[in-house]
């Protein structure tokens, strides 16, 4: 088990049991089998793994299939339900950055008709400064709130940036007052899994416990 010390702690895990096997041919693209699914329980539309909460329309986008992205979109699905595959991304994204981070331009522009919602956490996932000023001077609380879709970490917009390697919207954040303290192991952990561990020593300029920066700043 991990010491958590007195850092904020993991939420227990949620999400519908056997939702990973089906959600494999959601990831195939194959269209026969999903439908199938939707036929036989109509509530799987909505579904979300355990503890990672993706949906089948998360990993169509992911899979990069429009066809069934287009058909689960038809279907009613919700395209702001955020997901990850822990062994990839950090946090929870939604599907539109997830097309956004892989380049499926198409599949993201299809993603925003769809009534894809720019949140803080996407924002600042995907640098969008001049969005996530828009929200936080209409909701300063925005800036220490955690991500409630989340039931396996506690984030907040600042997990976003430093995830999406946003060093200069990082900044931003800590100078408005987000906290750094109190989550330094997943911020730094962060950094380094998603690739940008110059953002370390941000952080640690920003008031991160060092020595569990040291230590938890691993791949």
């Amino acid at each position: 088990m991990i010491d958590w010390g007195n850092e904020e702690k993991p939420r227990p895990h949620s999400g519908r049991l056997g939702m990973d096997e089906l959600l494999k041919d959601a990831r195939r693209g194959d269209l026969r089998a999903v439908r199938g699914h939707l036929r036989r329980d109509p509530s799987l539309l909505l579904a979300k793994s355990g503890g990672h909460n993706r949906t089948l329309l998360w990993e169509a986008t992911r899979g990069n299939h429009p066809n069934l992205v287009e058909y689960l979109l038809k279907a009613g699905a919700d395209p702001n339900v955020p997901g990850r595959i822990r062994s990839e991304i950090v946090v929870l994204l939604k599907p539109y950055c997830i097309a956004r981070r892989y380049r499926r331009t198409r599949l993201a522009e299809r993603l925003l008709q769809a009534g894809t919602v720019l949140d803080i956490y996407s924002a600042c996932f995907l640098g969008d400064t001049e969005r996530v000023q828009e929200l936080l001077d209409a909701d300063p609380s925005l800036l220490v709130q955690e991500q409630e879709d989340d039931s396996v970490w506690r984030v907040t917009p600042l997990h976003y940036a430093v995830s999406g390697g946003q060093e200069d919207l990082a900044r931003l954040l800590i100078a408005r007052g987000a906290p750094v303290a109190p989550y330094t192991r997943l911020l730094c952990n962060a950094a380094v899994r998603m690739g940008h561990p110059k953002l370390v020593s941000v952080l640690w300029d920003a008031g991160a416990d060092r020595k569990l920066a040291r230590v938890w700043a691993r791949p």
